[in-house]
């Protein structure tokens, strides 16, 4: 079948009105009865309609019950889930189907209607909630894809949102998720009666984790579909009911800047959130606690290959540096001479798809430069990759990232090198999004010199209106130094 015929074989979606409401400001209880009845129709159409050797089928949905009960549909007729985020592109969606070899999907109403050009896109997919039974759900993941238990076969294919912006399928078992999960509930227990709100998407590991996690624990879990903006967050926060909530730095930052905590949106019940995907600054701990002291924030590093969660704590105000705490019990991990963290053990991955597997006693090299202090914790120091060797010296540009996001008019920051023309190297560039238009490179680069040592100093400094980053706010290289090249051009005329 040829990629343009895939979305013209997309199956019927499920058809209660609870799944198809599209009113941001509507919250609907979607029971329990009726979320297994979704679970069994995808189940049975799944087996009616596809050959046994079909074992991959494909999601794209935002953040919604249709997607939970998709995915455990697909669990229970011994098949594999593939997420692909909605945020994507129509072509760039076929893209990774043709590297998964999908030949069904089920997809969300509103995107289909998007791709299809029949109506356009509402900003906000859906707004809903469920409550489920544990024990129910324990059984449909306990029987995933593999009839015999959980000896590993693969459960979901995740596609990682990679700086480079070619997304790489990393295959998970049912072993790997249940593995982290309930390593992870050991750092951010949750338990019956806690109302938890995910703002990562469920198509990545983090929103996947985190909603599995509270629906093992029988959690109340609301959905907001993605893109969700902040003001609708803070709306759903500020009903009172909501004890937790996991996001990414860039969101909480937007609710906090829109009153999260405050006299309009108070939030008394709201204990813990966590967040990851992303360095999360001193400033934004601090701001956190000073608008929610009656909450926790909780800093979670991970990778998609490790299923999500490799390390976590509780972050407390004062403190002078921020790490990312203690490691879960589902890995085991070596820092080698040159500060890499390598990985292995029970939550990493299967393999990347399309290649071989992984073996099992064989340490995953992360690619990112840290250091453990004396009671275990995690600090990130930077990325091996992206170490710029300049004059022989080597130069982390997290650190310079970390000092221009000191200065008042530094909104987001991204720093690269570039061959030098003066035979030294690598020269340091920065891209700089300012809050006050009327600053020029010149105050950046002053500042930085008053932080840094002299060769950690960028020899270029471009203001720009946008860096562009991936639906996890990951830097997309390809498009910086394309914009690097088009400025270095204009500045030759």
């Amino acid at each position: 079948m040829k990629s343009r015929e895939l979305f013209e074989t997309y199956f019927e979606v499920l058809r209660h009105s609870q799944l198809t409401v599209y009113n941001p400001v509507a919250s609907l209880e979607f029971p329990v009865d009726q979320f297994i009845l979704a679970i069994k129709e995808v189940e049975t159409l799944l087996n009616s309609k596809l050959e046994g050797s079909e074992s991959r089928v494909g999601i794209i949905a935002g953040n919604s019950p249709f997607f939970l009960s998709t995915l455990l549909g697909i669990w229970a007729s011994h098949r594999s889930a593939v997420l692909i985020s909605p945020s994507l592109r129509m072509s760039e969606a076929l893209k990774l189907s043709e590297v998964a070899n999908l030949k069904h999907f089920f997809i969300c109403n509103a995107y289909h209607a998007t791709w299809t050009k029949q109506s356009s896109f509402p900003s906000i997919d859906k707004v809903s909630s469920l409550n489920y039974d544990v024990v129910s759900l324990y059984r449909s993941l306990t029987h995933v894809a593999p009839s015999d238990g959980l000896i590993g076969e693969e459960a979901v294919v995740l596609f990682s949102s990679g700086s480079t912006a070619q997304p790489k399928g990393i295959r998970i078992s049912s072993k790997n998720l249940l593995t982290n999960i309930v390593a992870t509930n050991k750092i951010l227990p949750l338990v019956d009666g806690d109302e938890c709100l995910p703002l990562s998407p469920m198509s990545h590991a983090a929103g996947l984790r985190f909603s599995l996690s509270a629906l093992i624990s029988s959690a109340h879990l609301h959905t907001v579909g993605v893109p969700c903006f902040p003001d609708v967050a803070n709306m759903l926060v500020s009903k009172g009911s909501i004890t937790h909530v996991s996001a990414n730095p860039y969101i909480i930052s937007g609710l906090l800047e829109r009153g999260l905590g405050g006299s309009r949106y108070p939030c008394p019940n709201l204990r813990a959130m966590t967040t990851g995907g992303g360095p999360i600054k001193k400033n934004l701990v601090r701001r956190f606690y000073e608008c929610l002291p009656h909450a926790t924030l909780t800093h979670l590093y991970g990778l998609s290959e490790a299923t999500s969660v490799v390390a976590g704590g509780i972050l407390s105000p004062d403190e002078t540096a921020v790490n990312v705490g203690k490691f879960v019990d589902s890995v085991e991990m070596k820092v080698t001479d040159d500060q890499e963290l390598w990985l292995r053990g029970d939550s990493l991955m299967l393999g990347y798809l399309n290649e071989n597997p992984w073996p099992r006693d064989e340490w995953f090299p992360t690619g990112d430069l840290v250091e453990i202090d004396e009671v275990g914790n995690l600090s990130i120091t930077g990325r091996k990759k992206n170490i710029v060797v300049r004059a022989g010296r080597n130069v982390n540009p997290v650190e310079i990232e970390a000092a221009l996001a000191e200065h008042q008019g530094c909104e987001d920051s991204f720093v690269f090198g570039v061959d030098s023309e003066e035979d030294r190297g690598e020269d340091l560039v920065a891209f700089v999004v300012s809050r006050d238009k009327s600053l020029r490179p010149e105050d950046f680069i002053s500042s930085l010199r008053d932080r840094l040592s002299s060769y950690k100093v960028p020899s270029e400094l471009y203001i720009v209106d946008k860096i562009e980053r991936t639906p996890m706010r990951k830097v997309i290289k390809e498009s910086v130094l394309r914009e690097y090249s088009m400025l270095k051009r204009k500045s030759g005329e």
